[in-house]
């Protein structure tokens, strides 16, 4: 049983998939990255997971054929991102003829390849209204009531060693990464009617995120959370500063650092075992964060990739180590690992260490271009009180930067981490999109004024 029912929803979602309206095939896609064919003894260096491969890039290239390939003209939207995003995927392809993890590297171009699919499929969606806030709402009822099975009922072998984690059949890093994305687009939900039942049933849904997240244990998740609200009482009071909304704002603020320092020390009492723990006041201290296994274990990582970063000579730091030579890091700092056993692409823990030192200068240059361009155009000059979209990208950003820095998000691609920022990022092009359209009819409105009302009657 245990081994059967993953392969049943698994079947079940694909054949949604396949036969269903593509209002239905897209959350089930959703739902279907959720789902690790691979197991957690998949030995990822040396072995191709066929099940994930199916729902990395295939499934995806199924949802591409659906839309008759019109998700591609998304893209052209983003132009001068996805170009440079394509200079930087062209250049972690060539760094693959001097890397030792030849197939790890293959797999790494294929990663970077699918995140502009993954976005123009859900850019796509969004436009043809196939994504509406009570669709990610069933999505996410779906992904937690798997991780309840899986935690609770199946031995919970997704949830880690040591301190088990809530997760479905998935990592819990990308599980709580979804579940934090979902409800940043869920606090700011476009196209909902103004009715207290929508609110409600999402407020429930908000609550069972944040309860979710504290049992799935992710610090940094969390914290990118606890950014997420400040960012919508900030928004609020930015687009609503009026009357005695400000003192209103700022007392659910108040109230909501409360919850939290109670919540913490409910914890301390219920569940001293509680990974967010780490996060009290007293962890802060340089003897606490080096007790803490994972962060004391990617501080040591962080530092032999630099010393070797040092140690390498001028072709090294201009040209790169080779795509997924990381893998050699991790082999020489952790004498649990194997060349068969490592994951050569999520070692480093830290994506731009991980760039330097594996695309050097040239792929450095590229990736941080990338993330400038995107910053650049998601932060225009003039926003409209409904660009909720954008709205919920700002709220995302210092925890996706958080990601960058201790996740390995560039090799999360078809995973729900990277599901979720692709939705993200199309619900913000969606907002774009009416921010063009608005100033469009403002500039033809002005242009259709006669020009004789402009000339003072004499």
């Amino acid at each position: 049983m245990v081994e059967l029912f993953p392969i049943v929803v698994y079947v079940s979602l694909l054949l949604v998939i396949l036969a269903a309206p593509m209002r239905y095939a897209l959350p089930a896609f959703c739902v279907l990255v959720h789902m690790d064919m691979s197991g957690r003894e998949h030995l990822s260096a040396t072995a191709i997971g066929y099940g994930n491969t199916l729902s990395r890039l295939f499934v995806p290239g199924l949802l591409l054929a659906r839309t008759r390939f019109g998700a591609l003209r998304e893209l052209g939207r983003w132009r001068t991102e996805i170009a440079i995003w394509g200079c930087f995927t062209l250049y972690a392809a060539i760094a693959t003829f001097w890397s030792d993890y030849t197939l790890s590297a293959l797999k790494m171009v294929v990663y970077l390849t699918c995140y502009p699919l993954y976005f123009g499929i859900f850019a796509y969606g969004h436009r043809r209204g196939w994504t509406q806030p009570r669709s990610l709402v069933v999505v996410i009822w779906a992904v937690l009531a798997l991780a309840v099975v899986q935690t609770y009922f199946f031995g919970n072998p997704y949830g880690g060693v040591g301190r088990l984690r809530f997760t479905g059949f998935t990592g819990a890093p990308g599980f709580g990464t979804f579940l934090f994305l979902s409800a940043a687009m869920l606090i700011f939900p476009h196209g909902m009617k103004h009715r207290k039942q929508d609110y409600a049933y999402i407020f429930i849904t908000q609550l069972a995120i944040f309860v979710a997240l504290i049992l799935n244990g992710s610090r940094n998740v969390f914290v990118g959370y606890l950014c997420l609200l400040c960012i919508h009482t900030l928004t609020k009071v930015l687009l609503k500063a009026r009357g005695t909304v400000w003192l209103t704002r700022i007392a659910a603020s108040v109230g909501l650092v409360l919850l939290v320092v109670i919540g913490l020390g409910l914890l301390q009492r219920f569940s001293p075992n509680n990974r967010l723990l780490d996060l009290t006041p007293a962890a802060f201290t340089h003897r606490a964060l080096m007790n803490i296994d994972t962060f004391a274990w990617r501080m040591g990582m962080y530092e032999a990739v630099i010393a070797d970063i040092y140690a390498g000579d001028t072709a090294t730091w201009v040209f790169g180590n080779g795509t997924s030579m990381g893998g050699s890091i991790a082999l020489s700092y952790e004498a649990a690992f194997s060349f068969e056993s490592v994951d050569a692409n999520r070692a480093i823990h830290n994506e731009f260490i991980r760039v330097f030192y594996e695309w050097g200068i040239v792929g450095s240059v590229l990736f941080i271009a990338f993330l400038a361009a995107v910053l650049v155009r998601v932060f225009p000059r003039r926003i409209t009180r409904d660009a909720y979209g954008l709205f919920a990208l700002w709220g995302t950003l210092p925890m996706i930067f958080m990601g960058l820095t201790f996740d390995n998000y560039l090799a999360s691609a078809g995973g729900p981490a990277s599901i979720g920022i692709a939705m993200v990022l199309a619900y913000a092009s969606s907002s774009l999109e009416r921010i063009g359209e608005s100033k469009q009819q403002r500039t033809v409105a002005v242009d259709e004024t006669p020009s004789a009302s402009l000339i003072p009657a004499v």
